[in-house]
């Protein structure tokens, strides 16, 4: 480059002197023609210069083990800062490897030796240099000169006990622990690359993140589907525990004891890793804890066989998310083994559950179209409850003088026409759901329509957070049968759970109703000018409710301030919370004489209402447990099962441009085990006939969400009913009551 110059300098001072007394035109052209001579011959070495600088930004460096020999054939792979794979490469005979062509800034380098040890180095690569790594392999440990060592976080899942030496074979009929966290990698961790590799988006966090931990246990008879919460620390790069207790059974696992435990890490409704570990379940040559289950039982269903499980756990899960960008995301993760079998290999990627994106169906769109179906419903409802409230009115003794079963049987041509109105806007979802997505979700969407049975309803666990979707009413719109056995909330046993739990723990199962419990019944209290049919239905629901599930111990309330001072009082012992009341979805819809639909939020938002004056909102129960101590465990301790007999009391019904918190979530924030609510109006006898017969089913200890089931069923078939589809079930899939055993 130096003989360059100079070459150019005496090039240039030999043209001024011959220049001298040259005429300027003559000058002039001389210098352009030397110019572009010169200009012509320093291109090549200008861009030589360049790709020659270009090239010496690399990243090279030597393996070698603890006795200094070189490692050959190990898997170097180059990551971003943000955790995103670059490049990969195998190390050579002499131990060496080189990233060629990589950009300045910092990386981080994996080395992986097969079967025997793997470390992550930390690495910076400066303009024009060549980072150079000198890496010692040791199990488990390893140093590098040149650079500082820094090993990112991973998952561990450590298991105990397990058989000597070998982290993933358990003992069947043992009962196991299984410890779970992020931090650095134990030499007895059951998770391997990339099972390990914990979400970037996690390890960028600044503070501290609460992570929800979800346990499904497939070789287990009991205790199979578990949650935490542990907090993750940016600062610190390391998590609390998670610790989760099971027995694992080796005749529920496969024909070789093989078998999985699936982990979910997700955070207020963002998922991040679905790991599967693979175990191997061995026969334990102590006593052992043996399942009280049945022996397994199948149903045929044409092709397929659809086997017994317990019941606590569901056949499939699907998670509903949401992207930065809005886009909305549908998981399915297949759980019933034989579904696995169908279904699990179009759906999962490299072990992980696929993320398919619903591109078409936004908040917005999906409010606008319920907002739609509830304005068509609140007219038919009003005309109902009119109706009644007349005949009332001439009858002398109320309600106690009237069949109110002839006011829910429905004729052909009203039946029909709910029907039409559940069934446009269950096949407009179904459609933005499993048709616009793609072909592999419509395949997914075909299959499941004919996996179930009346004895054998498929169970379905839908997880999401903020996001709220009709699933009782999804239809397939494949032509134009609009029947009632084509939607799923005739179909499938169907549990929407929220992610947004602020609490960890086993997921709550059986409900044992005891001696000391306190039931809560909310009932509505009339005005004095404001008919008393609902006061009435309420007084007698509180009734049929003592006679069904519990003859004492019902505190019964009829203003919001006696109905959160009984919560306050009762939180720990407090087993059922039943409301028979108006509700709202804190919108008021109106229809214009134009045509066009007016939605005005109220100040008030989501609400149960006791009278026409006494509220309860979704932050009044929040506030509960503030000052009582209650803010690191439950608020109501005995995890009650709560019913909300009343209007738009769901999640589905609010308008989600408020971002109002519902009642549903703001019960599972303080404790409840599962909510039943209300996805738009509902009229006044159907909600006290269907309350009743809801009691009846959960009395007989059946699981809510099948109760639910069989109460739709019983309506449309009995009634030619079909409003049971407006009521939902939010919590855990397990949940069922366990009454008072009555006395001889």
């Amino acid at each position: 480059m130096k003989t360059m110059v100079l070459r150019i300098w005496l090039w240039c001072r030999a043209f001024t002197i011959f220049m001298t007394g040259v005429p300027v035109w003559l000058a002039s052209f001389m210098r352009l023609f030397l110019g572009l001579l010169l200009l012509n011959a320093l291109l090549p070495f200008t861009v030589q210069s360049a790709t020659q600088l270009q090239q010496e930004a690399a990243l090279a460096g030597h393996i070698r083990d603890q006795s200094g020999a070189a490692v050959a054939n190990a898997i170097v792979e180059l990551y971003s800062e943000t955790g995103e794979k670059i490049l990969q490469t195998n190390s050579a005979e002499d131990g060496s490897f080189t990233f060629s062509g990589v950009q300045p800034g910092n990386y981080a380098v994996r080395v992986t030796i097969p079967n025997f040890a793997t470390t992550v180095i930390s690495a910076h690569v400066g303009f024009g240099e060549s980072g150079n790594l000198d890496v010692l392999m040791n199990p488990r440990e390893a140093s590098a000169k040149s650079v500082s060592i820094s090993e990112p976080p991973v998952y561990n899942a450590l298991f105990s006990p397990t058989l000597k030496d070998k982290p993933t074979h358990l003992l069947s009929g043992k009962r196991t622990e299984l410890r779970f966290y992020i931090g650095a990698e134990n030499s007895e961790n059951a998770l391997s690359i990339p099972q390990w590799t914990v979400n970037p988006a996690i390890l960028r966090t600044k503070g501290n993140i609460p992570l929800s931990i979800t346990m499904t246990c497939i070789v287990c008879a009991k205790d199979r589907v578990q949650s935490k919460v542990i907090t993750f620390s940016g600062s610190n790069q390391k998590s609390s525990e998670a610790i989760f207790k099971f027995i694992p059974q080796r005749n529920l696992a496969g024909k070789d004891g093989t078998g999985q435990i699936l982990i979910d890490v997700m955070s207020r409704g963002v998922p991040y890793n679905h790991l599967a570990v693979n175990l191997q379940i061995e026969e334990s040559a102590e006593g052992t804890e043996q399942s009280s289950t049945k022996e397994t039982q199948a149903h045929s269903l044409g092709d397929w066989v659809v086997p017994q499980q317990p019941e606590e756990v569901p056949d499939i899960v699907l998670t509903v998310g949401r992207e930065q960008s809005g886009v909305l995301t549908l998981q399915i993760d297949p759980i019933l083994p034989e579904l696995t079998k169908l279904l699990g290999g179009k759906f999962l990627k490299n072990g992980e559950v696929r993320s398919f994106q619903i591109k078409g169906l936004t908040d917005q769109v999906m409010q606008a179209a319920l907002q739609r179906t509830s304005l068509t419903l609140r007219g038919f409802v009003d005309k109902e409850n009119a109706g009644l409230q007349e005949v009332l009115a001439r009858s002398p003794g109320g309600v106690t003088t009237i069949n109110l079963d002839s006011y829910i049987q429905l004729q052909s041509e009203d039946r029909d026409k709910i029907l039409s109105t559940f069934f446009s806007l269950g096949s407009f979802v179904y459609y933005k759901l499993f048709r616009e997505s793609g072909a592999e979700l419509e395949g997914l969407s075909n299959q499941l329509e004919s996996f179930s049975m009346p004895d054998r309803p498929l169970r379905i666990l839908v997880r999401t957070d903020g996001i709220s979707f009709p699933w009782q009413l999804l239809h397939n719109d494949e032509g134009t049968n609009q029947s009632g056995d084509g939607f799923w909330g005739f179909k499938y046993q169907i549990t929407v759970d929220s992610l947004a739990r602020s609490y960890g723990g086993a997921l709550p199962t059986s409900m044992q109703l005891e001696t000391g419990d306190i039931s809560l019944f909310g009932e509505y209290r009339a005005s004095v000018d404001e008919s008393p049919v609902v006061e009435s239905l309420s007084q007698r629901q509180a009734d049929y409710f003592r006679s069904s599930l519990r003859s004492e111990n019902v505190v019964t309330v009829d203003s919001s301030k006696s109905f959160l001072d009984s919560m306050k009082q009762h939180n720990k012992s407090m087993d059922f919370l039943l409301v028979y009341a108006h509700g709202s979805s804190g919108s008021v819809i109106e229809k214009l004489p134009s045509g066009n639909v007016v939605i005005v939020d109220e100040v008030q938002g989501p609400r149960m209402m006791l009278s026409r004056t006494e509220d309860i909102l979704p932050y009044d129960l929040e506030e509960l447990p503030v000052g009582t101590g209650a803010s690191s465990t439950l608020f109501l301790s005995r995890q009650p099962i709560v019913v909300l007999n009343a209007c738009d009391t769901g999640t589905s019904a609010i308008s989600r441009e408020t971002g109002r918190l519902t009642l549903p979530v703001a019960f599972l924030d303080i404790g409840a085990r599962g909510v039943v609510a209300t996805e738009a109006p509902v009229w006044n006898v159907f909600a006290y006939q269907f309350g009743n017969d809801l009691i009846t089913e959960m009395a007989k200890g059946v699981q809510v969400s099948k109760s639910l089931l069989e109460v739709r069923r019983k309506y449309l078939t009995s009634f030619s009913n079909p409003f049971g589809l407006l009521y939902s079930y939010y919590g855990s899939s397990n949940v069922k009551v366990a009454p008072l055993a009555k006395p001889q």
